[in-house]
């Protein structure tokens, strides 16, 4: 699938969580320059499994990574908040070897103080090495959701998402590498 194609529902998701805030003109840019902000970082381990869109070449398997995330330094809606998730993620099932590298920003609203469930969509690289192509470079873009806990320095998650890439051959018959992750994540709040 050519990932351009989710273009237009990227930017009608983040018009739809704009649209009723910009109207109060409560956002607020650049946030890392004002007193007080606070990056609130979390490093954490994920594991789970990626599921390949084509399973011509492979099944479900292992994905494992890891996520670095702070508040956004560019845009502070007026509720919730927006994370920027930096992931760097391997998946290596029958000699098929996926490695990515995501930036997933997500909004986020409080379920209580601890609980907060965010959304939203994500762009970045992948390479893809089979037994017929080695260093297939592709262009990502992701759609995905995440709930967090926190609570001290205690990060504990769950997150889903979807990756569409370029439309490269990664062996006969099989273009692009889309897949599905489903992941746990454990961790640490500065």
């Amino acid at each position: 699938m050519n990932p351009l194609k989710i273009i237009p529902l990227i930017a009608l998701g983040i018009g739809a969580l704009a649209a009723p805030s910009a109207q109060a003109n409560e956002w607020v840019l650049g946030p890392a320059f004002k007193e007080g902000w606070k990056p609130q970082f979390t490093v954490a381990a994920m594991g789970g499994v990626l599921n390949p869109d084509e399973d011509k070449l492979s099944d479900g398997d292992a994905y494992y990574g890891v996520e670095i995330s702070l508040n956004c330094p560019w845009f502070a809606p007026p509720t919730g908040s927006i994370r920027q998730q930096f992931w760097i993620g391997r998946y290596d099932e029958n000699d098929v070897t996926f490695t990515s590298f995501e930036v997933n920003p997500r909004y986020f609203i409080d379920l209580s103080p601890n609980w907060s469930l965010g959304a939203g969509p994500g762009f970045g690289y992948l390479k893809a090495d089979t037994p017929f192509r080695d260093g297939v470079d592709m262009f990502t873009l992701q759609l995905g959701a995440d709930l967090s806990y926190r609570i001290g320095p205690l990060f504990l998650g769950v997150g889903a998402r979807y990756q569409f890439t370029d439309d490269k051959e990664i062996a006969p018959g099989v273009d692009g590498a889309d897949n599905w992750v489903a992941v746990g994540k454990i961790g640490v709040n500065f």
